[in-house]
């Protein structure tokens, strides 16, 4: 990663180094991504490119946007566009947004998060994660 100054951030990635027994699940993929970051606001972004061709699309996006209200209630916004295999085995492409709030202090944090995809109305999630400070 690397720094420009205060607010803007870079960052390269290699990923799924180590080989598994499923590759069509964990391709070789290239990624790098933006951030600006204040003390209350990060927007970032990435684009992830598949260097196996796993897919016939290549590229995934994703952005997302998080707001710290009175420095303990974090608001979060996202987006992402990636390749899916429909049922009939057919690759198409999505879009997936989510949002989500959290409550943070020194010990903990207790998360809640909620993802629609726009392609296929009945894939959607509730997510609740619990952390421990130690």
């Amino acid at each position: 990663s690397l720094r420009l100054g205060d607010m803007l951030g870079l960052g390269l990635a290699y990923q799924n180094v180590v080989r598994t027994d499923r590759p069509e699940l964990t391709p070789y993929t290239v990624a790098g991504g933006g951030a600006f970051a204040t003390s209350e606001l990060i927007v970032a972004f990435d684009v992830v490119y598949d260097l196996e061709k796993v897919h016939r699309e290549r590229y995934a996006y994703h952005a997302g946007a998080e707001y710290f209200l009175q420095g303990a209630l974090p608001a979060r916004a996202g987006w992402r566009r990636a390749p899916y295999v429909d049922k009939t085995g057919a690759e198409k492409l999505e879009d997936v947004v989510s949002a989500g709030i959290g409550w943070v202090n020194p010990g903990g944090a207790l998360d809640v998060a909620y993802t629609q995809s726009l392609a296929r109305p009945r894939e959607r999630s509730l997510i609740v994660g619990l952390h421990m400070f130690l």
